[in-house]
Order: structure tokens, then C-alpha cells, then sequence
């Protein structure tokens, strides 16, 4: 307990100032390897894209990726909700059709289990 605690003051402070922030957000659809992509209950369409129903990735080889990753794991076992802090996809509110890829979905940069 004492070590998720200390993983979760260190995420909150390491956050980007000017990151966007959805908060209260159920997570679904999640798929991956190198990069997670998941996708969130109510995601904004003037923010996100959506690719086969996932709105947020990142890079789990790197150490904040798999410290967001094991928070994202126990978020979704344990039926919580997230806090996610991100960079805005580069083609918001498209989808898989007309232009949402991995490269273009928005970024995760931070995340909180509520």
C-alpha cells in the first residue's frame, strides 16, 4: 500500500502543467503490447479520437508507462474509476474511418485511481 501511495504522489507531481484533465472516467476496451490504448467511458470528441472504441495510449516499456499501466490494471480489477491527464489527439473527432490511428490518439501522461 505504501508503495501505490508513493507511485501515485510521484505521478501527481510529475504531470505537465498545461496537460487536459478528465476526471470520474470508467476505463474500457483495453488492447496492447508496446503501446496501451484504452478507451473511457464519455470521452470529449474535441480532445479525442476514437480508434475501435480506445481514445488514450501510451508507452509502457518506459517506467512512467509501467507505473500508469499497473494503475490502469488495478483501476479496471478492482471496477474504479480514473483521473487521466493527457496531450489532445492531433485528429479530434475522428474515428478508425475517416482518420483515428494509434500515432494520432491522444496521450496519457498521467493517471489517478479514484
Amino acid at each position: 500500500m505504501k508503495k501505490i501511495f508513493t507511485i501515485i504522489i510521484t505521478l501527481a507531481f510529475s504531470s505537465p502543467l498545461l496537460a487536459d484533465y478528465m476526471g470520474g472516467r470508467t476505463p474500457v476496451y483495453t488492447y496492447g503490447s508496446k503501446y496501451i490504448e484504452f478507451g473511457i467511458d464519455n470521452p470529449p470528441t474535441d480532445k479525442t479520437c476514437n480508434y475501435f472504441g480506445r481514445h488514450l495510449r501510451f508507452d509502457a516499456t518506459t517506467p512512467e508507462g509501467k507505473n500508469m499501466y499497473s494503475m490502469l490494471l488495478m483501476a479496471i480489477a478492482s471496477k474504479r474509476k480514473v483521473d487521466v491527464w493527457f496531450t489532445p489527439s492531433t485528429l479530434p473527432g475522428t474515428d478508425h474511418v475517416d482518420g483515428c490511428k494509434g500515432s494520432n490518439m491522444a496521450t496519457l501522461v498521467n493517471i489517478g485511481v479514484r
